[in-house]
């Protein structure tokens, strides 16, 4: 099977998975919220947080899928 065959999630290792990349954010941001309880560096954080959510949660495997549909209807 080749990578193109694989959906995205499936071409990714353990640690890029969408349940590793939400709990790390969370974890983040729970850890931001106790340490060094600095409310403006928790709401950057949970902002560039959520911004990483989007991008490697919807907007990376959106891309991907549609790269996959259009290289298969040229094949």
């Amino acid at each position: 099977m080749s990578i193109s065959e694989l959906s995205y999630w499936e071409a990714k290792p353990f640690w890029c998975q969408p349940w590793s990349i939400l709990l790390t954010g969370l974890l983040t941001i729970a850890f931001s919220t106790w340490w060094p309880r600095i409310s403006w560096l928790s709401i950057l954080l949970t902002i560039l947080i959520l911004l990483w959510w989007f991008l490697f949660l919807i907007i990376a495997p959106s891309i991907y899928n549609e790269q996959n549909n259009v290289q298969s209807e040229i094949e």
